[in-house]
């Protein structure tokens, strides 16, 4: 999908409304070549979308929309507040704490004998 068909799109929608990828929150977007951080897949499809071609571009550039997750979020501050007003585990929380607070303390350690 080209940027110009997706803005299009997406005027089409209630403008108020929350944009997501896959139930995740856009944190930004960011402009590169079609090769960097993998290659540019593409897959076509018929009036009736059926997969018709698919494979991998050779050339061009992407617009890669990154995203905020949950659990990147506790992985980089394992202190941050959780809020579980809708959908939430309080034990899949406390495990990526616990994860996050060892990811934390291995990059403080790796910083510190740098």
């Amino acid at each position: 999908m080209l940027v110009k068909e997706l803005i299009d799109l997406l005027l089409e929608e209630d403008q108020e409304a929350e944009v997501c990828v896959c139930n995740d929150p856009i944190r930004y977007i960011d402009s590169m070549p079609y090769y960097y951080d993998g290659r540019l897949s593409f897959v076509e499809r018929d009036e009736k979308e059926v997969p018709v071609k698919c494979g991998w571009r050779n050339s061009g550039t992407k617009v890669k929309i990154v995203v905020d997750t949950v659990e990147d979020a506790i992985l980089d501050n394992p202190e941050v507040e959780v809020e579980f007003s809708a959908y939430g585990s309080e034990k899949w929380v406390e495990n990526t704490r616990i994860e996050g607070r060892n990811l934390q303390a291995k990059l403080k350690e790796i910083r510190e004998h740098r």
